[in-house]
């Protein structure tokens, strides 16, 4: 069984078939268990989520992997912002 299937604790059970842990388990196994620490590593949220808009901690700068379109289609603006940030992409 892999380590991260390995529930110490009943507070990180989750139901069979499912990979879901809520965010209550992960921070308790955060807390409470050093073999998941050990795997375990943390990013600002603007590296894997950034918003096209949004401050220094969710806004989208140069060198962030992934825009995140959220809410996009209440303004409908999902094309234009989607365009936007194509046209800003740079090629490896």
């Amino acid at each position: 069984m892999p380590w991260y299937a390995q529930s110490p604790s009943p507070h990180t059970r989750t139901e069979p078939g499912t990979h879901k842990l809520t965010l209550n388990s992960q921070l308790h196994l955060m807390t409470n268990h050093a073999t998941y620490r050990q795997h375990l590593g943390l990013v600002s949220q603007r590296s894997f989520n950034a918003y096209p808009v949004g401050g220094a901690e969710m806004g989208w700068k140069n060198g962030d992997l992934v825009v995140h379109f959220a809410g996009c289609w209440v303004q409908k603006k999902c094309q234009e912002q989607w365009q936007d940030f194509w046209n800003r992409r740079v090629l490896a």
